[in-house]
């Protein structure tokens, strides 16, 4: 070989190969950045139309390698979630005349379990409580007692309550048109 020449070389790469991931449960935003993480690309999504669509399903599935730069079609569906009720069973003073009990059901006729959450109840003459409840599972029902102090300006008094479940908005619902519910006009005692 001579000294002083030049030498080319050139190095073979094949395709660069990737595992596709298990993209199963996540919204599509959530799969968009899993995939681009591993140089996939997200390609059709198909089945549900909301932000809060799930991946039900995926191709290629998970676990296949894969071309980097690949598109992996998604198939999604509405994500299950709870939806809590409320309905007021009764309202009456108790037996000292210091309060008024308020009696509440609430339901999860949702498919999913709530988690925590908050029922309230309240009046313009009566002062509001609140209560918190852990947990509801889906298609359960839960009895809540409220008492609301009775004030001087009440007494003798028709009051209405209001009563409401998860006022905060903490807990995501399928509906939110139904967590409130006004209760009957009850007369306060004199004492």
């Amino acid at each position: 070989m001579k000294q002083r020449t030049s030498v080319t070389i050139v190095v073979a790469v094949g395709e660069q190969i990737v595992i596709v991931p298990s993209l199963l449960g996540l919204t599509v935003d959530v799969a968009d950045r899993r995939l681009r993480s591993v140089g996939l690309l997200r390609g059709n999504a198909s089945g549900g139309a909301s932000k809060t669509a799930v991946v039900r399903g995926q191709t290629p599935a998970a676990g296949e390698g894969v071309r980097r730069g690949t598109a992996v079609d998604l198939f999604l569906r509405r994500p299950e979630l709870p939806d809590l009720f409320i309905t007021t069973r009764s309202i009456d003073p108790d037996a000292r005349g210091d309060n008024m009990v308020v009696v509440v059901l609430v339901l999860n006729l949702g498919r999913a379990d709530a988690g925590p959450f908050t029922v309230a109840a309240g009046s313009r003459l009566l002062r509001s409580e609140r209560r918190t409840v852990r947990g509801l599972s889906a298609g359960k029902s839960r009895i809540v007692r409220l008492r609301l102090p009775i004030t001087a300006r009440a007494r003798g008094k028709s009051v209405v309550a209001s009563t409401s479940v998860d006022p905060e908005n903490r807990v995501r619902e399928r509906q939110e048109g139904n967590n409130d519910d006004p209760t009957e006009s009850r007369l306060v005692p004199f004492r």
